[in-house]
């Protein structure tokens, strides 16, 4: 049994919980040979409603444990931060707001010879970065490190009642690195486009 650990339960990773569930519901993903973890500390919150994928009743309940009863995976309802929290699985996949965990994971995937797939989007551009990707460019794709959170929406874009389909557009595209990963085949180490 193979297992995959998506980091990150809000803009981008929950609809890609549904692209993956879609797949498994179209026999692309075994669910005999893979289990599909979903961690994240956070609670669904209004403002959420817009442009992530959660419904008005899970309003203050946890992202992971909501998508994962909506897509039959395996909540875990912590912040990583510890080592000790990635053992024990073959693909990370990051959907994560911010520098700080996404060196942490990048370093731990790397040291323990893990694969990965880092999903970003900021409005209308997407990114994504992959296992092979040069050290020296992913670690200047970080820019300043810290702990503070983003969104997948831009500042001025929600002040203008605008919402971008960016993270929804870069989902979709990691739901296809994850199958190619299942099915081992090539990965592109890095995209990065502005739609």
């Amino acid at each position: 049994m193979k297992k995959m650990l998506m980091i990150g339960a809000g803009g981008i990773q929950s609809y890609l919980a549904e692209h993956l569930q879609r797949l498994i519901m179209a026999e692309q993903i075994d669910m005999e040979e893979y289990e599909i973890y979903i961690a994240d500390f956070d609670v669904v919150e209004r403002k959420n409603i817009r442009y992530q994928n959660f419904e008005v009743s899970e309003i203050f309940e946890n992202k992971a444990t909501a998508l994962s009863k909506r897509y039959g995976f395996f909540p875990i309802v912590k912040k990583i931060e510890d080592e000790s929290q990635l053992d024990g699985y073959d693909l990370y996949i990051m959907g994560v707001d911010n520098s700080a965990t996404r060196k942490f994971i990048y370093e731990y995937c790397i040291s323990h010879n893990k694969e990965f797939i880092d999903l970003r989007c900021e409005g209308r551009g997407v990114a994504f970065f992959t296992t092979g990707v040069d050290n020296q460019e992913y670690i200047k794709s970080l820019g300043t490190i810290s702990d503070e959170g983003g969104s997948c929406q831009l500042k001025y874009d929600l002040d203008k009642d605008v919402i971008q389909n960016g993270n929804v557009i870069i989902a979709s595209i990691g739901s296809q690195l994850v199958l190619n990963w299942i099915r081992s085949e090539y990965n592109p180490t890095k995209f990065i486009q502005r739609i």
